[in-house]
């Protein structure tokens, strides 16, 4: 058989069978995503276990560099402020939550309502990420070069196991 005989297949020859669980797998990852996002500004926000434990790593991370008292005050307001304004973001979540519930429990399933939590929750979670990184930044210029470089040194001591910056 010539190369043109073998690539014209017989029709009794099977199709190449397509994965079937790619958009189940893409569907996956985009609501493990969305979760993570909620979850990431609920922590944020102070939810779950140790609802302060941030502000402790705050303070213990202040400590290290010799933060002065005027620094520490100026720091744990722009937390306090930060984390206050990103309660309310917490608490929409927990209602979007109800929302996809309930969009679940339906007999049929409503593809436009999902795209439109889907957005919000995109759009939601981008504004939870820009209002903490301008809390992040605000702070970060309450302290010298000096003491954010020593951060990011102790913070380099504590990077190990198999995730982003492992070695």
């Amino acid at each position: 058989m010539t190369q043109e005989e073998t690539s014209a297949q017989t029709p009794e020859t099977p199709a190449p069978k397509r994965c079937k669980r790619r958009p189940r797998r893409f569907w996956l990852i985009g609501a493990f995503a969305l979760l993570s996002l909620g979850a990431a500004a609920g922590a944020i926000a102070g939810g779950g276990h140790g609802r302060d434990f941030a502000g402790h790593g705050i303070e213990r991370a202040l400590r290290s560099v010799d933060a002065s008292e005027t620094q520490r005050s100026e720091i744990r307001a722009i937390y306090e402020a930060t984390r206050g304004d990103l309660l309310p973001l917490r608490d929409e979540m927990g209602a979007r939550r109800a929302q996809v519930d309930a969009l679940l429990k339906a007999q049929t399933l409503d593809r436009a309502a999902f795209e439109t939590l889907r957005l919000e929750a995109v759009a939601k979670a981008d504004a939870a990420s820009a209002r903490a990184l301008t809390g992040f930044l605000d702070a970060a210029e309450k302290l010298t070069p000096e003491q954010r470089a020593e951060l990011l040194e102790r913070r380099a001591g504590f990077r190990h196991g198999p995730g982003p910056g492992g070695k």
